[in-house]
């Protein structure tokens, strides 16, 4: 085991080894001098360099007492006071020698007391403020994990493949994806047009890294993916020489994987899920829905636009051909006519010329029938009769070709009118006809065209949804970054109350500090006292002497040893009530005194005879002025008095047992 010399070595030599490396580290003056207060580190503001070179000076004072064979409390064993008032201890009151120390004794250990009580009051305020602390600590952590869950409930977990050493979260994240939020799984078979176009871009955060504004600040981020040669020289050359310098480093970058619609979408490469969806990933799935519905509803209405459009081509053709075919038809019936009225005119005429031919022809028969077929003197009596005949039936040819001529011209007539009937019955049941297929075709085109009416509702419906899923995602991140605010107003605030704690934490540690530190001392001062009491006791009664008691001797080492108070009562030290432990030095001047109030009485102590005891050497024996001229005189005289060690006188050695020490040590005074 080591004794007391090796640990002082060894402490010396820790002691020192401190000192060395701590002024090795600190530069002697700071090298800025425009640092101030606490900004200012360097050998003369750090005070700890001091503290430990007086830790080591006390380690060495420690060393020498032991050396010089004192006990802990830097007191010889024989050690007796004299410093004691020779008016109060001669006055007609009287205070002996023993009870001057005692009073001393008790006054220094009830300082000691008031500056535990001191040291004990900012004790209890330290631990009032730690209980508050604690009380505040759970109620911030219980904010904090509440922040975390409606953050999490909005953002969801980040994905297994965004957690671990070299990603965006450390290993063991449980929190909110406050940056990938925007990526969800796509568990759809057949991909959308430009999904396979995908392309990383990478994005520097600029002034504040609030990862909830990752969509609405994209547009100020630098594109590091697009930054190259002597930009990116400049960018790091402006950094070098704080030349306005980037609000975040170059290292603050974050990726992002777009598709070729600009859409964000998950790496394919990742393979792990979210262990918590939040709202706002199924906010993103619902925007995806819609925005596929509003795409199948604009095929749609591309679909009924075309056959809109087949269908209005088709009634405008259709109505082309009508009227086409309606004007030949037109034409064709305005011919017809005309040709059957001139050949209804030529028959006509051809009829009226054969009958007038006929009547004619018997008008002349009947004009050759009147001349006589007799010539000469003979007479033809019937020539004439056959002439008038004739001349009749003449006539009534002309009457007959003349009837004839009338019916044939009213026939034509007839005829030219039901011609002319028949056609306008054709046209009317031709646009019979048309006007029950244009009805047709006019009602296909409404259908077709109510079907575009309901292809626009469709794709504004489905407008109004993709909006709507929209509004409801930027309503989630919304409140995720109120969320984020009223956390970050929080932290402020809880940094706040921390600092006030930790500001009132550190007046109390120094409060108590300096109590005790002052506790310390006084202590000490206490223990010297009452050791010193004790000595004065056994000067006074020779009941204290630990050469011939054992009982005393462990009364002086419970005296060295003590490091505790004790109890008192009305400023009167009490007795402990248990003998085990360490009673405290109130508990030794309490013993004490008690056997003090008992042997001044049965000692004569209390009752000193003063003409007997009362003397003066220098008065009496020498003749010395007692006035200040004697002062010098008595001085030479104690001079040539003083012995370096009382023990060498065989008298003394014999008969003033009280100051014979029995460890060898030398006992200076005066003969």
């Amino acid at each position: 085991t080591w004794g007391v010399d090796d640990w002082a070595v060894r402490g010396g030599q820790g002691a020192f080894f401190h000192w060395l490396s701590a002024s090795a580290m600190l530069p002697e003056v700071d090298p800025d001098p425009n640092h101030e207060g606490i900004q200012k580190i360097d050998r003369s503001t750090v005070a700890e360099i001091g503290e430990i070179a007086s830790q080591a000076e006390a380690i060495q004072r420690l060393l020498d007492n032991a050396d010089q064979h004192l006990n802990p409390l830097g007191l010889s064993d024989g050690a007796v006071p004299f410093d004691v008032s020779v008016n109060v201890a001669t006055d007609e009151v009287g205070q002996p020698h023993y009870e001057q120390i005692y009073d001393r004794a008790l006054g220094a250990l009830t300082n000691a007391s008031a500056a535990f009580d001191r040291a004990k009051g900012a004790t209890a305020l330290l631990r009032d403020q730690d209980e508050s602390l604690d009380a505040q600590r759970d109620a911030i952590n219980t904010q904090e994990r509440a922040f975390e869950a409606q953050l999490v409930d909005l953002y969801g977990t980040p994905y297994a493949d965004d957690i671990g050493p070299g990603k965006l979260y450390a290993q063991g994240y449980s929190g909110p994806d406050l940056l990938h939020y925007m990526y969800v799984d796509l568990p759809e078979l057949f991909k959308n047009s430009g999904d396979d176009d995908l392309s990383e871009q990478n994005y520097r955060l600029v002034g504040d890294t609030n990862f909830a504004k990752a969509i609405d600040n994209i547009d100020a981020w630098t594109d590091y993916s697009k930054v190259s040669g002597d930009k990116e020289d400049k960018l790091m050359l402006a950094e070098e020489n704080n030349e306005n310098p980037p609000t975040a480093g170059l290292g603050d970058t974050v990726s992002y994987t777009l598709n070729g619609n600009g859409q964000f979408r998950k790496p394919t490469t990742w393979t792990g899920r979210r262990s918590q969806p939040g709202a706002i990933q199924q906010a993103a799935s619902s925007a995806l829905m819609a925005r596929l519905e509003l795409s199948n509803a604009l095929e749609d209405f591309n679909d009924f636009v075309m056959l809109f459009r087949r269908a209005a081509r088709n009634y405008q053709s259709v109505v082309k051909a009508h009227n086409d075919e309606r004007g030949r038809m037109v034409r064709w019936n305005a011919a017809n006519q005309s040709i059957t009225s001139i050949l209804s005119a030529l028959e006509l005429a051809g009829a009226i010329r054969g009958e007038w031919k006929t009547a004619v022809n018997e008008t002349t028969q009947a004009g050759l029938e009147g001349f006589p077929t007799v010539t000469g003197t003979a007479n033809d009596v019937t020539s004439a009769a056959r002439s008038a005949f004739l001349a009749t039936q003449g006539i009534q040819g002309y009457a007959d070709a003349t009837l004839n001529t009338i019916n044939l011209a009213i026939s034509a007539a007839l005829n030219a009118a039901l011609t002319g009937i028949e056609s306008d019955h054709e046209f009317q049941a031709f646009d019979i006809a048309w006007r029950a297929e244009h009805l047709q075709m006019i009602a296909d085109l409404k259908d077709t065209f109510e079907g575009l009416e309901d292809g626009t509702r469709a794709v504004d419906m489905a407008l109004r949804s993709y909006n709507d899923a929209n509004d409801n995602m930027r309503t989630l991140i919304a409140q995720g970054d109120t969320i984020q605010r009223e956390r970050e107003y929080f932290r402020r605030r809880a940094a706040a109350i921390v600092q006030g704690y930790r500001t009132k934490d550190l007046g109390f540690r120094t409060f108590r500090d300096e109590a005790l530190e002052s506790y310390r001392s006084l202590f000490d001062l206490a223990s010297r006292y009452t050791y010193l009491a004790s000595r004065a006791y056994d000067y006074e009664t020779a009941l204290l002497d630990p050469v011939r008691s054992t009982k005393a001797k462990s009364f002086l080492q419970d005296i060295v040893k003590s490091r505790a108070v004790g109890v008192f009562t009305d400023g009167v030290p009490q007795q402990a009530s248990s003998t085990t432990g360490d009673p405290g030095l109130s508990g030794v001047l309490a013993r004490m005194n008690a056997d003090w109030s008992v042997a001044k009485h049965r000692l004569g102590i209390n009752n000193p005879a003063r003409n007997q005891t009362v003397f003066s050497l220098r008065r009496e024996m020498k003749r010395v002025d007692p006035g200040p001229d004697g002062d010098v005189p008595w001085k030479d005289y104690l001079a040539t008095c003083r012995r370096a060690n009382l023990l060498a006188d065989q008298d003394v050695k014999r008969h003033c047992l009280n100051i014979n020490p029995r460890n060898l040590l030398t006992v200076p005074g005066y003969v």
